[in-house]
């Protein structure tokens, strides 16, 4: 939990809305859930408990959320409800209110829907080199750099402010 918690307060700054899912393995037989949260804590502890129960692949959206989202404080089962005021309201990409991380995911083309291959993962570990090499030669700072158990992920540091929904492309 201390490792999610310190990965959760490296991502987001504190006293903003961050979103959590799980995404159901589609073996399971559950829906996808969703949390609003801003406790750190609540947040890693549900991630930990649905990731460690194997039924679910969980992320927490990078970007903070729109502050009169109902903060949650636990994953919920998605609804697709229109409504923002309800619980149950699956964030859109209008809800970001910042750019603060760019996430670069490498991952090799795999039409058998399995797991990378080690020839797989070496291709996709010399194209993240290659990637991240070109950003740094273009003034970019070093990102973030994580393997996502298929690929890679490169994770830039930015700061854009979003003045309306339409700056999201």
């Amino acid at each position: 939990i201390a490792s999610i918690c310190e990965t959760i307060d490296t991502l987001i700054t504190t006293g903003e809305v961050f979103e959590i899912k799980a995404l159901n393995s589609k073996i399971c037989g559950e829906r996808n859930k969703h949390g609003y949260y801003n406790d750190t804590v609540k947040a890693a502890i549900d991630a930990y408990d649905h990731n460690t129960k194997g039924k679910f692949n969980v992320y927490i959206g990078l970007n903070p959320r729109a502050d009169d989202l109902p903060i949650t404080n636990e994953l919920i089962t998605s609804s697709g409800i229109k409504d923002r005021t309800n619980p149950a309201y699956d964030a859109h990409d209008t809800d970001i209110t910042r750019i603060r991380w760019i996430l670069v995911d490498v991952d090799p083309v795999n039409k058998k829907h399995g797991g990378s291959n080690e020839e797989q993962l070496a291709a996709a570990c010399k194209i993240t080199k290659m990637v991240r090499r070109w950003f740094i030669q273009h003034g970019c700072p070093a990102p973030h750099t994580a393997f996502s158990g298929n690929g890679y992920h490169l994770l830039y540091s930015v700061d854009f402010p979003l003045e309306r929904a339409k700056d999201i492309k």
